[in-house]
């Protein structure tokens, strides 16, 4: 079931809701939480559009659920972008992920790069298939700058494929 979620551009995002939002997807990742410190969170927000790219937060009530974020590759700016996509667990399956990637490849698309590459799990079938279903193909090099995951699928969208 699709749950309604405003979307807020980085800026616009509260740093301890930030915070907190890094923390419990680190810690559903597996990593230690506390590692997060409010420095780091700060920094991770800190990404000016459309210089350094976009970044979005699904926001459900008063709390941030997910994170959208396209960094421009310092490489070449004016080509290539890399996505990290988060949806906090509870919140998986519900249409959050899809609309932060949306909100991100409408940006990349106005005034963004000439190519966005991403990085996934060979085994997380339902990212790919979100992936796919937005306009991403599988890459069989990988993205200029380094941005490859090693062990991971290498996905590419340009603009006009949405």
């Amino acid at each position: 079931m699709r749950v309604p979620a405003e979307l807020i551009p980085g800026s616009a995002a509260d740093l301890d809701a930030v915070l907190e939002l890094l923390r419990r997807t680190d810690a559903e990742a597996g990593f230690d939480p506390n590692i997060i410190t409010r420095d780091a969170a700060a920094s991770f927000n800190s990404i000016k559009a459309p210089a350094q790219g976009y970044q979005f937060y699904a926001q459900v009530g008063d709390r941030l659920v997910g994170y959208g974020r396209l960094e421009r590759s310092p490489l070449d700016r004016e080509g290539v972008g890399v996505v990290a996509l988060t949806v906090t667990a509870d919140y998986r399956g519900k249409g959050l992920g899809e609309a932060l990637l949306r909100a991100l490849l409408d940006a990349a698309a106005a005034a963004g790069p000439r190519e966005v590459w991403l990085s996934v799990r060979p085994g997380n079938v339902p990212a790919i298939r979100l992936y796919e279903k937005l306009g991403f193909a599988h890459a069989s090099k990988a993205p200029p700058g380094g941005w490859a995951v090693p062990g991971e699928a290498t996905m590419v969208w340009r603009p006009g494929q949405l």
